[in-house]
């Protein structure tokens, strides 16, 4: 063992340090140890902001003198009690880090993770929570105008009934934050935060921007909305900065501003005294959430029932992951329907559709609509899958995801006829005007089959007790996968839960390596993904799209030795394909073996998941 490796205990964790008297900082000469140290002091403030949250790290480990890089996804050797949130992006799906306790905030500081920065939702719930103005002043702007401007907008936001938050950034500017209520999906809640800031503008727009082009600005404050994308972050409080000096992203309250001198202003060696005064400036600001100011305006989320009370949409309950079929004795057994989660609300004779982030998809779907007979209560809320079925009676993802793009009526209803949905349910959360949340998953299924007729568009999804031969049967079908349900389990809306997990059906085949695209990120020294081919049986290869994820860097910098021996070639496939500029062609000679999930509708593999390659097995 090296003499810089120890191990300490954390909440009950072994972590390991590594390298701790590295100088991090070398202005201030700052060391690894006293970064741990901060993040370990601070970790109960620092995970009321981050946990749970998908994290993008930014890490130094040779210091903030040498180049600092993004790293996103979740590294191989990563210890299994350190878990990850996988979200997919156009061209790759990245499990992200996943911080739930201190024992985690030390690990992170461990590899240099010097600024930790969250996205606006948790991996519990897929709506933000909170939205975010950056304000971002230009070289030589006055930091009194910036205070001004800031207070301004405090003021400005108050009128709508928001609460504001304040931080600096540790950086140039200030972030003000607002927690909403997380009922909203990220395109209306972006949508409202745009009209505020265009509202602002119209007032201040002498001083203040939303031009990110520098050339633009014309030495105007940028505010900056467009962080509130979704996929994007920022900063999180009490989050360190790669500049001089430890600047810290510093919660702070409004009457702190005038007392404060930059955005750099707490630091390492300052920040002790502001939190044994005041503690967390930000304590319980979830408290504050509000709802959107213009909702009305952009979605329903709730429609009356016959006591006059609210039936409101709620984000459903989340499953679980695992890789093997649990115990009989403890679970029951459903098809995995792969299609589109739903909330129906039900109520007097209307049914209104909505999907799992609260999107009305009532108009999408009239054939369900019309089915309301076949629901035989007076009001109720039901949790299900939307699918479209082939002539085997299985979902066809492509296919009911076509029809929840589809607009105008005439063609909506065109292919409600052609290209039928069924509604899969398989909970009810109320009842009749009573909540049955907490009734054990075996009442609420008795009540589902005395209540929904199966003879239309609505269906139950069936429970069996022996989970492995559903499994099997499940991967004969060419379905996605089975879902396990502990017995005497209650509903948990909007959050993940063990009690419910999904085993999803993979298989492993052999492929032929077309080439490989450029790296980015922490990929950049490496390569990005694979492009994969099969032998059809004239001997002609059938594209099978890429795969960028079972890799570790161990295997990454291996296969590339490997890929340096191979002739490089001109690209020889018809296809037109994603990453062809980014591509370097390979002479098709390496084979590997990849596990997927199924077919997509262009014969290309969903979610592949690299191996080995065939020579090494």
């Amino acid at each position: 063992m090296s003499k810089s490796e120890i191990y300490t205990q954390v909440e009950g964790q072994k972590v390991k340090l590594t390298n701790l008297e590295k100088i991090l900082y070398p202005g201030a000469r700052i060391s690894k140890a006293e970064i741990v140290k901060y993040y370990l002091q601070v970790a109960p403030h620092l995970l009321r902001y981050i946990n749970n949250r998908p994290l993008t790290l930014i890490r130094f480990p040779d210091g903030i003198d040498k180049a600092g890089f993004y790293a996103k996804t979740r590294p191989d050797w990563t210890p299994d009690w350190i878990h990850s949130f996988a979200i997919e992006h156009s061209d790759e799906t990245i499990p992200y880090l996943l911080a739930h306790n201190s024992a985690v905030i030390a690990w992170i500081a461990n590899l240099g993770g010097l600024e930790i920065h969250p996205m606006q939702f948790t991996s519990t719930q897929p709506n933000p929570d909170h939205f975010i103005f950056d304000l971002d002043p230009p070289p030589d702007f006055k930091w009194s105008d910036l205070l001004e401007i800031a207070s301004d907008l405090k003021v400005f936001l108050e009128d709508y009934n928001y609460r504001p938050f304040l931080k600096t950034s540790g950086s140039k500017g200030l972030h003000i934050y607002v927690p909403i209520r997380p009922r909203y999906t990220y395109d209306v809640m972006l949508m409202s935060v745009k009209s505020l800031a265009q509202d602002f503008i119209k007032r201040n727009g002498k001083r203040v921007t939303l031009k990110m082009n520098k050339e633009k600005r014309k030495g105007k404050l940028l505010l900056d909305i467009f962080r509130n994308h979704k996929g994007h972050t920022t900063v999180a409080p009490y989050s360190l900065r790669g500049k001089p000096w430890a600047p810290i992203s510093m919660p702070i309250t409004w009457d702190e501003l005038d007392r404060i001198s930059s955005s750099q202003h707490y630091t390492l060696k300052n920040y002790q005294e502001r939190l044994d005064k005041q503690g967390d400036a930000w304590y319980n600001w979830n408290t504050y959430a509000s709802n959107l100011h213009d909702v009305k305006k952009m979605i329903p989320v709730s429609i009356e029932r016959e006591n006059d009370m609210d039936l409101q949409f709620m984000s459903p309950m989340l499953a679980g992951q695992t890789e093997t079929v649990p115990s009989n004795d403890k679970y029951h057994f459903e098809i995995k329907w792969d299609g589109i989660r739903a909330i129906i609300i039900v109520i007097n004779e209307e049914i209104k559709i909505y999907s799992k982030s609260g999107r009305d998809l009532s108009s999408k779907f009239p054939e369900l609509v019309s089915d309301r007979k076949n629901l035989v209560v007076s009001n109720g809320i039901f949790d299900g899958e939307i699918v479209c079925l082939d002539n085997k009676g299985r979902p066809e993802f492509h296919n009911v995801i076509s029809r929840m793009h589809s607009t105008g009526k005439s063609k909506i209803l065109a292919k409600s006829s052609s290209n039928p949905v069924y509604c899969y349910l398989f909970d009810i959360l109320y009842c009749n005007g009573k909540e049955v949340m907490n009734l054990p998953i075996e009442e609420r299924k008795e009540q589902l089959n005395r209540l929904v007729n199966t003879e239309g568009h609505f269906r139950i999804s069936e429970s069996v007790a022996d989970g492995k031969g559903l499994y099997d049967a499940s991967k004969n079908m060419n379905l996605e996968g089975i879902m396990a349900k502990r017995k005497e389990s209650v509903y948990y809306p909007d959050q993940r839960s063990d009690q419910w997990l999904k085993i999803k059906c993979r298989t492993e085949v052999d492929c032929i390596i077309l080439g490989y695209t450029k790296g980015k990120g922490d990929r950049a020294a490496l390569f990005g993904a694979l492009h994969l081919a099969q032998y059809d049986d004239s001997g002609g290869l059938i594209y099978r799209g890429r795969v960028g994820t079972g890799f570790d860097t161990k295997k990454m910098k291996y296969l590339l030795e490997r890929f340096n021996n191979v002739r490089k070639v001109e690209k020889y496939i018809l296809e037109k394909v994603d990453k062809e500029r980014e591509t370097i062609w390979l002479e098709p000679m390496l084979s590997c073996q990849i596990k997927y999930a199924s077919m997509s509708s262009n014969d290309t593999f969903r979610e592949p998941v690299f191996l080995r390659l065939k020579e090494d097995e």
